[in-house]
């Protein structure tokens, strides 16, 4: 049995999205952005997976904690991105590759001002989303 991981079924529906990829285009990345790239860009994170038991087997239905980090160079721009990332995301439900995503929320947004590693550019501003996201395991 293969087991099907949300995180394809969340970029791709912000890469199908008009509103996000007018700000970001195609710079949604998994973990890690080269310092190289031009703000404005997303990188999506894995924080943590719930995967509850009955007496005998998993449910089947896991809990995925994931960050989604937005940076931008002004701060209107990166509140522009999460807004139309929140749009998107919050209340999704959908299927990609074969993967279904029950239910995405919005648990929490923190705003600050950061120095991308490895970058001689300027300060960016970044907005850290957290999604819980329920998907079909099996």
């Amino acid at each position: 049995m293969a087991i099907r991981y949300p995180d394809a079924v969340i970029r791709n529906a912000l890469m199908s999205d008009a509103s996000v990829t007018q700000h970001v285009g195609h710079r949604i990345y998994s973990q890690y952005a080269s310092p190289a790239d031009d703000v404005p860009f997303i990188v999506m994170r894995r924080t943590g997976i719930d995967r509850e038991q009955t007496l005998s087997v998993p449910m089947g239905v896991p809990r995925l904690s994931m960050d989604l980090d937005i940076y931008a160079a002004t701060y209107e721009s990166a509140r522009d991105v999460a807004d139309a990332v929140r749009d998107v995301l919050d209340g999704f439900s959908g299927t990609f590759d074969n993967t279904t995503v029950k239910q995405v929320s919005l648990e929490d947004e923190q705003d600050e001002l950061v120095q991308l590693a490895g970058s001689e550019k300027p300060p960016a501003f970044n907005v850290r989303m957290s999604f819980d996201i329920m998907w079909q395991e099996t």
